[in-house]
Order: C-alpha cells, then sequence, then structure tokens
C-alpha cells in the first residue's frame, strides 16, 4: 500500500518541485543523478534532511544497478540526461561523468511506495514505470511525455485516467482547445509572425498585449508556479480525467500541431502525462 504522506521526485533538478511538495508537508524522496545539483539540494534543504522529511539519493535511474557514464549539459542542466542526443541539443557544450545508477524497483523496495510520484528524467521516465508494482501502485504518477508509447507503460501497469499537462504553463489539455491553450497559442503566433501589420502592432505596444494573453493563458491552480517546475498534481489539477484512447487521442491532436508551428525545434513538445487508477 502506497504512503499517504510520502511523494517521489524523480529528477529533483534545482530542488523547486521538491520545495513545494515539502510546504505541503510531505515527506519527500528526491533522486538527483547530478551530483552538483544533489550537493546544492542539500545545502537548500538542510532543516528538512535534518529533521528527517527529506532524502535525497545521488542517483540515475538504469535497467541494471551499475556505474555509467552520464551527460551534463554546461548551460542548461535540465538537459542532463544517460541520453547524449538530449544532453547534446543545440550544439551546447557537454561533458561525461562516471555516476552511480539503480533500478527505480529498487528505490522503492528500499524506501516505499509513495501517494504521488513525479518523474522527469529525460528520456528514461519509462524505467520509473516499467520498476512500479502492478499489485502496489502510487495513487497519483506523472512523466515527461515525450513518447506516445508511455501510455501504454502507464496502462499496462494498471493505471486507467489521465490528463495532459502543458509545461509552457501548467494547463490542461483538451478537445477542443480550451481558453488557456488558445490564448497561450494566440501570444506565440503574435511574437512568431513576421508580417508588416503584426511587426507595427508590436512597436504601438503590442508586447505589452502579448504579455496580458501569456499571463491570462495560466490557470489559476498553477499561478503561483514558476515555468520549468512540475506545478500540482491529483484532483488538484484542471480539467477531467480521460480514458486512456481519449488521453492518447489528445495527445496526438497537440503533438502534430505544436510541431506545425513557425520556428518550433522537433525537441520542443512538452507535456506531463498524470494518471491514477
Amino acid at each position: 500500500m502506497f504512503k499517504e504522506n510520502l511523494i517521489y521526485d524523480v529528477g529533483m533538478h534545482n530542488g523547486d518541485d521538491t520545495a513545494y511538495y515539502l510546504s505541503k508537508g510531505y515527506n519527500v524522496i528526491s533522486v538527483e543523478a547530478d551530483p552538483v545539483q544533489a550537493a546544492n539540494g542539500a545545502v537548500r534543504f538542510k532543516q528538512f534532511i535534518d529533521k528527517g522529511t527529506l532524502k535525497i539519493l545521488n542517483i540515475g535511474i538504469a535497467d541494471k544497478d551499475g556505474d555509467f557514464d552520464f551527460y551534463i549539459n554546461e548551460e542548461k542542466p535540465e538537459w542532463n540526461s544517460f541520453d547524449l542526443s538530449i544532453t547534446s541539443r543545440d550544439g551546447l557544450p557537454w561533458h561525461a561523468i562516471k555516476i552511480r545508477a539503480s533500478k527505480f524497483s529498487s528505490v522503492i523496495q528500499e524506501q516505499g511506495v509513495p501517494y504521488y510520484l513525479k518523474v522527469d528524467i529525460e528520456g528514461h521516465d519509462y524505467l520509473c514505470i516499467d520498476g512500479l508494482d502492478k499489485a502496489n501502485l502510487p495513487k497519483y504518477i506523472s512523466v515527461e511525455a515525450n513518447d506516445i508509447t508511455l501510455f501504454e507503460h502507464l496502462a499496462g501497469k494498471g493505471f486507467t485516467k489521465f490528463k495532459l499537462i502543458f509545461q509552457y504553463n501548467l494547463a490542461h489539455l483538451d478537445l477542443p482547445a480550451n481558453k488557456y491553450f488558445n490564448r497561450w497559442l494566440w501570444a506565440y503566433r503574435l511574437r512568431q509572425w513576421n508580417s508588416s501589420f503584426i511587426k507595427v502592432f508590436r512597436k504601438l505596444g503590442g508586447r505589452h498585449f502579448i504579455h496580458f494573453l501569456d499571463r491570462r493563458s495560466i490557470p489559476a491552480y498553477s499561478q503561483s508556479f514558476k515555468q520549468g517546475t512540475s506545478g500540482t498534481f491529483g484532483e488538484n489539477l484542471g480539467g477531467k480525467w480521460h480514458e486512456l484512447d481519449k488521453a492518447k487521442q489528445i495527445y496526438q491532436f497537440y503533438h502534430d500541431l505544436f510541431h506545425n508551428l513557425p520556428n518550433k525545434k522537433d525537441y520542443g513538445f512538452w507535456v506531463d502525462i498524470h494518471a491514477t487508477w
């Protein structure tokens, strides 16, 4: 049975998600492969570590236990990964280090099953899903949706209800598109269009209108979160829970729409899948 007061933050990064969970009174297990970010977290959260409400595990998650090459992006540590194609995006500088990694099933066995499992580990999210026990699942889980096949991993473990959260404004995605996404989309297009009219519009104060659209695209349940965090979870999210087929349809619609936007990079479709049972 999951522990009702326990959250896992797998991919702690700068610790902002961990800080949110601690502020809500949860005990937290934070997993961070990068030794620099893990050490920074140990300093930032010393009082919680001393109280016993936080553990930081400086390990990676892999399909087997051992020491492996881990790639550090020297400008964007959020792209640190075991996958060099992720770390080296846009030709940014990187270097490799050796780190210890564990199977996620081993972490669960040692630390217990959480109420909520947040995963964002740049390409290895599926390993955390696969490491779960079908008979003893977290109540809620979120993973960065870098591939539609993650739905099958989740459903195969027994998760039956899904929501999609757009990382750019932490709003839920629906069909048809809701007001939050439409406002974000208008703001994005107004920045990108290069017609003479739009250029004049931006010079005559249009930037203020674009900023207004950006602010209005963030739902009330996400306004206190910084961009780059995972936001809230569970029943605090907006929108309805969807069955598997509907959730996959929503994902595919926004995936296709996003990749047809001007000046969007192939890797820039950032959505989190939230699931429960």
